[in-house]
């Protein structure tokens, strides 16, 4: 329509995207002058919002709103500028992608050819044709590439990226898991197993009463949900030195508290490392001596069995069943100093 754009822009003076009737009138009659007092002037100024409005220019009110002038035709009390953003692109045309990129490029949307942009040319410019001799961390690498040492970050899920056509091993780098903080005892306890906890007052506990009774060569804390497969895989650098026998694991007795150490230990066989044990002693007494919470609808994730062994399996399925579960902070300071060696004897089980 002749002049609309003239319109537009006429509209857009001043602050703010909402614009009233006087405003939308002003701005006619600056750009039409020839319908200034004239009897076609509300059918042209109708005609000229509702093709503004089909092309996205402008939001008009709800038809069946309140916002409308009575009149024939009916003119709105005020519109919505629609704001577009310009979309840009550093990318030169006719761009030679390298060949690691080369082959899906032009399936990917703007931001994620952006990102790719800047990998091609890290790759041409700064490495050996996207060649590397050994893996760094992601962050390091992602500081290389785009000056941003978190921007792989957001663009990687579980180690892929670009719609999962590229890895963080194509880009010479792997995911970091974070370091698990651990308490030793004094005098080191080789051939005994490594425990790790859930929560951290629970893990306070247990490494203060380690450090005399020794049952354990470390305690560690797995932070929750934070203890997944890739924080998995640091441990071997603390239980080789320790000399651990087995890894154990103590929780909370609900779905989410069984289900981390569940996931972890299935991905940990599967790398062909040692499993993450259930700490058979601490569980049995949790559900003998605990204190039972009610289970709050919607709040918990599908339980994941076959972590424990059958005769605990059960009991475990039965108390979900039945919708309790025990906080691990049952098992705490006043229980560990008043004997907790009795766990480890079949009398008390």
């Amino acid at each position: 329509m002749k002049n609309a754009e003239n319109f537009i822009n006429s509209l857009n003076q001043g602050k703010g995207k909402k614009k009233d009737f006087d405003t939308i009138m002003k701005a006619h009659i600056q750009v039409f002058p020839e319908y200034k007092n004239q009897a076609e002037q509300s059918k042209h100024l109708r005609e000229l919002l509702d093709y503004l409005a089909s092309i996205e220019k402008i939001q008009l009110p709800s038809p069946k709103g309140k916002s409308w002038r009575d009149g024939n035709p009916k003119l709105p009390i005020w519109v919505n500028i629609i704001i577009t953003k310009s979309i840009s692109t550093s990318i030169p045309t006719d761009y030679a992608w390298h060949p690691k990129l080369a082959f899906f490029v032009d399936s990917l949307n703007i931001k994620q050819k952006e990102a790719a942009f800047s990998i091609s040319e890290y790759f041409i410019n700064e490495t050996n044709r996207g060649k590397f001799d050994f893996l760094i961390p992601r962050r390091e690498r992602s500081l290389k590439i785009f000056n941003d040492e978190k921007k792989l970050d957001k663009l990687s899920n579980k180690g892929k990226l670009l719609s999962g056509n590229l890895s963080l091993e194509d880009l010479g780098c792997y995911d970091v898991g974070w370091p698990m903080p651990y308490k030793q005892p004094p005098k080191p306890c080789p051939n005994k197993p490594f425990l790790i906890i859930e929560n951290h007052h629970t893990f306070t506990s247990f490494s203060k009463w380690n450090e005399k009774s020794q049952h354990y060569s470390g305690i560690g804390y797995g932070a929750g949900e934070a203890f997944s497969s890739l924080e998995s895989d640091r441990i071997e650098d603390i239980v080789e030195p320790l000399n651990a026998s087995e890894i154990h694991y103590f929780g909370d007795i609900d779905p989410k508290g069984i289900n981390i150490p569940t996931r972890v230990s299935k991905a940990r066989v599967e790398k062909d490392l040692s499993p993450i044990l259930p700490a058979i002693n601490l569980y049995k007494w949790l559900l003998k001596n605990g204190i039972q919470r009610p289970i709050l609808q919607g709040k918990q994730q599908k339980y994941i069995p076959g972590w424990f062994p059958a005769s605990l399996e059960k009991k475990i399925n039965q108390l979900f069943s039945e919708g309790w579960w025990f906080p691990q902070e049952a098992l705490g300071s006043t229980e560990l100093q008043a004997g907790i060696s009795k766990l480890y004897t079949n009398k008390t089980l």
